[in-house]
């Protein structure tokens, strides 16, 4: 799938197709409610999906040289109770922002 979003010294997103990961490298500026990567969580919630973890890591491009690095796994089907995540369904249909606004 490739780059959804840069903001150059502040945020980064890209997808990987083959395994069905999202990963968000931001700046330690970047709150995750900033404008700028609204659309990339707006992606993310449309998805049964978990958060795989979080690594600080140096980065020249970013801001202040580091950035933290989020990577979600998202799921083509929901898979149930057999793995702690973020559903969809229970969301009633409705898309969520990570700030837990409605997106309309």
């Amino acid at each position: 799938m490739g780059k959804l979003l840069s903001f150059p010294t502040f945020v980064e997103a890209w997808a990987d197709g083959d395994d069905n990961t999202v990963s968000i490298s931001k700046s330690p500026v970047m709150m995750d409610t900033d404008e700028e990567i609204e659309e990339v969580y707006r992606y993310i919630y449309q998805w049964c999906h978990s958060e795989m973890g979080t690594e600080t890591v140096e980065n020249e491009m970013m801001m202040f040289g580091e950035a933290d690095i989020t990577t979600y796994q998202l799921y083509e089907a929901c898979p149930g109770e057999a793995i702690d995540h973020v559903c969809v369904a229970e969301q009633e249909g409705a898309r969520w922002l990570h700030t837990g606004q409605s997106a309309s």
